[in-house]
C-alpha cells in the first residue's frame, strides 16, 4: 500500500511539474481587471500589456497559439509587464469605446499609472511583439513621446512621420493631424521628397483641405514625382473613400461623390468614376456587370497598367466562360507580363491559358513562374502543384 501510495505521489508530482512548466511557457496572462493590473504594475515596477480580442477574431487566436507561447518573448513580457487578455466586446466594451477600437487584435501598453504609452492593431509576429514591448517602455520611442512632441510643435520632420505612422498602425485616424501638419507648409515645401512622403504614405481622405491643395497643384507634383505616381495616389484616395460608402450601403453618397468628381476640374475624374463602378461590381460580386464593363475600361485606361490588367485577367480567369471573354483575359494577362515579368502575373497568365485549353503554353508559363518565384524567394508550392497536375497523364 505504501509503495502504491508513493507511486501515486510521484506520478502526481511528475504530471503537476509538466503542467507547471507548460503554464509558465510564454507570456503569462493574469485573470484580473485592468484596474487591478495597474495596481500590480505599480507595486511590481512594471508596465501593463493588454491583448484586446473578440471571440470571432482568428488573428487573435493565431497570436495566442503561435506568438504568446514563445519562451523568450514570454520571459521579456513577464519580467516587464503585467499582461492581460480582455474581450473587447464583453468586459472590455467601455475600454474599446473610449479608445475607439474597431479592429482586433488591439495591442495596448499602459504605464504603471494607467496612462497609454503605446498601441498597435493587427496580428504581429514574435520579432514585432518584442520590438513593440521594448519601444513601449522607452520614453523616447513610445507613441506618447511622439504625440507629445508633435502636439507641442517641437517634433522634427522624421518624428512627425513616425508619429503619424504609429497612429495608422494603431488603427487611429491620423487624417486630421496630417491635414493640420501639411496645411502649414508652403507649396515649395510640399513638393519636396520629405513632404511628398507624408502625402504618398498617409493621405486617404480626398475631402481634406490638403487633398484639395494637392490636386489643385497636380502638375507641380507630377513634375517632381511623375504623373503615374500622382495619378495613382489620387485614384487610390477616391476609390478607398468611395468603397467605404459602398460597404455602408450608402449608394446616394457614392453617386453624389461621383457627380462631384465629374463636375470637378480633375483630369482623371472620368477614369476614377469608371474604376469605382468596376470595383463596386467586384465587391458586390456582380460578375455579369463586371465582365460586361471591364473590356471598355481596360482598353481605354489600362493599356500600360500591369496591375489593373492582371487584376481584370484574374477575375475573368475565375469567372468568365464565353470564349471571347477568355480571349480578352489572355490578351490582358500577356500584356501585364510584358510590362512586368513577375511571379504573380505569370501565375495569372497560367490560369487563363489553362482555361483557354492551351495546356502546353500554360505549362511553359508555369515553369517560368517557378523560376521567377525561386529567384524572388517566394513560396512556390502553388505553382509546383499546378505543374505537377499538368504533367500527370
Amino acid at each position: 500500500m505504501k509503495l502504491k501510495y508513493a507511486l501515486i505521489v510521484l506520478f502526481t508530482m511528475y504530471y503537476t511539474g509538466i503542467a507547471i512548466a507548460e503554464d509558465t511557457k510564454g507570456i503569462q496572462f493574469r485573470h484580473i481587471t485592468l484596474e487591478e493590473a495597474v495596481a500590480a504594475a505599480k507595486k511590481e515596477h512594471k508596465y501593463v500589456f493588454v491583448h484586446g480580442f473578440a471571440d470571432w477574431c482568428s488573428h487573435c487566436k493565431t497570436m495566442a497559439e503561435t506568438v504568446y507561447t514563445d519562451s523568450l518573448l514570454g520571459k521579456f513580457y513577464n519580467e516587464n509587464y503585467v499582461c492581460l487578455k480582455i474581450d473587447m466586446e464583453k468586459e472590455g466594451k467601455e475600454l474599446a469605446k473610449k479608445m475607439r477600437i474597431n479592429s482586433y487584435p488591439a495591442l495596448i501598453y499602459f504605464d504603471e499609472n494607467g496612462g497609454v504609452v503605446h498601441r498597435a492593431k493587427g496580428e504581429r509576429k514574435i520579432p514585432e511583439m518584442a520590438e513593440m514591448g521594448r519601444d513601449a517602455k522607452d520614453p523616447k520611442k513610445n507613441m506618447r513621446y511622439y504625440e507629445n512632441t508633435f502636439n507641442a510643435g517641437t517634433a522634427t520632420i522624421q518624428e512627425s512621420y513616425i508619429y503619424l505612422r504609429l497612429l495608422g498602425m494603431a488603427g487611429v485616424d491620423n487624417q486630421y493631424k496630417l491635414n493640420s501638419f501639411l496645411s502649414k507648409q508652403p507649396l515649395d515645401q510640399l513638393t519636396t521628397p520629405e513632404y511628398w512622403r507624408f502625402i504618398s504614405d498617409f493621405l486617404t481622405d480626398p475631402t481634406l483641405a490638403i487633398a484639395q491643395t494637392f490636386m489643385d497643384n497636380k502638375k507641380a507634383f507630377e513634375a517632381k514625382f511623375t504623373a503615374d505616381s500622382v495619378n495613382s495616389k489620387i485614384t487610390g484616395m477616391y476609390i478607398s473613400d468611395m468603397m467605404k460608402k459602398i460597404q455602408k450601403l450608402d449608394t446616394m453618397a457614392y453617386e453624389q461623390q461621383k457627380m462631384g468628381l465629374m463636375h470637378s476640374k480633375l483630369d482623371i475624374a472620368e477614369k476614377i468614376c469608371a474604376y469605382a463602378d468596376l470595383t463596386t461590381f467586384r465587391i458586390k460580386a456582380q460578375w455579369p456587370q463586371y465582365i460586361a464593363a471591364a473590356p471598355a475600361f481596360i482598353e481605354k485606361y489600362c493599356a500600360t497598367d500591369a496591375k489593373k490588367l492582371n487584376e481584370a485577367a484574374q477575375q475573368y480567369a475565375e469567372r468568365a466562360s464565353d470564349p471571347k471573354d477568355i480571349a480578352n483575359a489572355e490578351k490582358w494577362a500577356k500584356k501585364s507580363v510584358e510590362l512586368m515579368d513577375i511571379y504573380k502575373y505569370n501565375m495569372t497568365l497560367t490560369s487563363v491559358l489553362v482555361k483557354a485549353g492551351k495546356k502546353e503554353d500554360a505549362l511553359a508559363t508555369a515553369k517560368h513562374a517557378l523560376e521567377l518565384g525561386k529567384k524572388a524567394n517566394i513560396d512556390t508550392k502553388q505553382v509546383m502543384l499546378v505543374i505537377e497536375k499538368m504533367e500527370t497523364p
